[in-house]
């Protein structure tokens, strides 16, 4: 996993993750015989943002999107999230 930040302004924060999957080797046993587990990866670059619009609300958004990967589902996905800070001087 890496991930690189940029804080354009004081309001507004950008990023770039990435995260890379691997899974190999093992078993599955099904009815009583067994059967051995595909390699499996998934690499994902995930651009975000962070917006503060007051010192209490902010809006962030992750976007995933899958670039490479073998024998694995690869989702592409967008979380928006507002967030209310009710104490927004203990920051």
């Amino acid at each position: 996993n890496a991930s690189v930040h940029y804080q354009a302004t004081g309001w507004f924060n950008i990023a770039i993750n990435s995260n890379y999957h691997i899974s190999e080797g093992g078993w599955t046993e099904y009815w009583s015989k067994k059967y051995k587990n595909p390699e499996e990866h998934l690499f994902t670059l995930e651009p975000t943002m962070e917006i503060q619009i007051s010192p209490s609300v902010t809006v962030y958004e992750i976007t995933g999107l899958p670039l490479s990967g073998k024998n694995m589902d690869a989702p592409f996905y967008i979380f928006i999230t507002l967030s209310y800070n009710l104490f927004p001087f203990f920051k």
